[in-house]
């Protein structure tokens, strides 16, 4: 936006310094004189001010780009985790060296965030607040099922675990995808 304005502005300026003649100031006065000066200045840094405004905006659209990218292997990464999650919670008998695998994946899905986003209200003093809650909540759900804690759990218990990572993984996704711009189809 920044950009834009000071392009609008040095454009507003040097229209106005070329039609200087046709507002009545007087012919050879100082204001004459300074909005010629300012005109000529303006039309030999022409070339200048557009390559420099242009190489801003290419580098804001790159960034974007990279983002983008990121948010998309992220989201691949989440939907893995969520697949792991979903079929650990569907296994009768889930061993502990299974429930550390999908707990891995998941404690990695969590930290890899931080490659896209930083907390919120993060600072030098204050850790902020992660930013996708719900993948906490998958973690905490997948705690309450660790083989390592009870004997077994009942098919109940354990679509009652599906059920909650699931509306957690829905919960993610109806704000993720907000950032990735994504298109609906035309047909």
């Amino acid at each position: 936006r920044r950009v834009y304005v000071f392009l609008t502005a040095i454009l507003a300026l040097s229209l106005f310094a070329k039609f200087a003649d046709h507002l009545g100031l007087p012919k050879g006065g100082l204001a004459d004189q300074l909005l010629k000066d300012i005109y000529e200045f303006i039309r030999d840094m022409a070339l200048l001010i557009a390559t420099g405004g242009v190489a801003y905006i290419t580098n804001v659209f790159q960034q974007r780009s990279s983002f983008i990218q990121s948010l998309q292997t992220e989201w691949r990464d989440i939907i893995e985790t969520k697949s792991a999650l979903y079929t650990y919670t569907n296994l009768e008998k889930p061993t502990a060296e299974q429930y550390l695998a999908v707990f891995c994946k998941l404690s990695e899905t969590i930290d890899n965030m931080r490659t896209v986003y930083r907390n919120v209200g993060e600072t030098d003093d204050a850790i902020g607040l992660y930013p996708f809650a719900p993948l906490h909540d998958m973690r905490r759900v997948l705690q309450w099922l660790d083989p390592r804690k009870s004997e077994e759990l009942s098919v109940e218990q354990r679509k009652r675990a599906r059920d909650a990572i699931l509306q957690s993984f829905y919960a993610l996704r109806e704000t993720f995808l907000d950032e990735l711009d994504l298109e609906q189809p035309t047909s």
